[in-house]
């Protein structure tokens, strides 16, 4: 029973010496776990430790290399000179460059060319009617937006009038009305 007990002290013995020889495994890393679950994180962390700046100081720094961090250079610069020729200098253009725009005349839709739109979308009955209804108000929306920018400003003023003396008028119905 006594050499049993020897030889698990010399194990341990043994396991010490190569943790504290090693340093990038300390007895703390090996207890991480346990040190969050049994609430000793501060001793984990060491946070309860004081720290000597003149230790850092002391010690020589690593030497700095660049390294290849992705989008930090552009793949042209990080390829070998053998790949370099493969990449494209300049992308190619597109086939609509000298196209120029086409000019779209939002207010010709009729409510004929819409219901024709619907059809060919498929849609039929009820939903078909609802679509080009609500595209139709849509579209009379838009058109009485145009009559108003192109009327003359007196116009505007006197319809944005009238809308202020209605909207007094309700005010005040409103207001005789609830004493």
């Amino acid at each position: 029973m006594f050499t049993l007990t020897l030889a698990v002290l010399c194990r341990l013995v043994r396991l010490l010496h190569v943790i504290t020889a090693n340093t990038s495994l300390t007895l703390s890393s090996i207890h991480s776990e346990e040190a969050v679950e049994y609430d000793e994180l501060k001793t984990f962390l060491r946070l309860n430790e004081t720290w000597d700046e003149s230790i850092g100081d002391t010690r020589p720094t690593l030497p700095v290399k660049p390294i290849g961090v992705p989008g930090a250079s552009s793949p042209s610069q990080m390829a070998k000179p053998a790949h370099r020729a493969l990449f494209n200098a300049s992308p190619a253009s597109s086939p609509l460059r000298g196209a120029g725009a086409v000019p779209v005349d939002k207010g010709s839709v009729t409510e004929d060319d819409l219901v024709a739109l619907v059809e060919e979308l498929g849609l039929n009955g009820e939903e078909a009617g609802d679509l080009v209804k609500g595209l139709s108000d849509f579209t009379e929306k838009t058109d009485k937006r145009r009559r108003e920018a192109t009327e003359g400003e007196g116009a505007r003023e006197v319809k944005s009038a009238k809308s202020r003396i209605e909207k007094r008028a309700t005010e005040t119905d409103i207001a005789g009305a609830s004493t």
